[in-house]
């Protein structure tokens, strides 16, 4: 990787559901889309793509 780029960028897609199963509190669940690249402005580019499925636990605090 002698001549690739430390400067990068980066874009990600995706979408995902929050449910309220209870007042103040949603589960959330989805799936993103990562790219991490220095798109082609080196003579390489070792290029990272990623799949996330992601899950999560919501609850808000306080007074609504």
């Amino acid at each position: 990787m002698l001549h690739s780029r430390s400067f990068n960028f980066t874009w990600e897609f995706g979408g995902g559901l929050l449910w309220e199963y209870h007042s103040r509190h949603w589960i959330e669940a989805g799936y993103r889309f990562h790219h991490l690249s220095n798109m082609d402005t080196a003579d390489e580019n070792p290029g990272l793509d990623a799949n996330l499925i992601y899950v999560g636990w919501q609850r808000m605090f306080g007074r609504s």
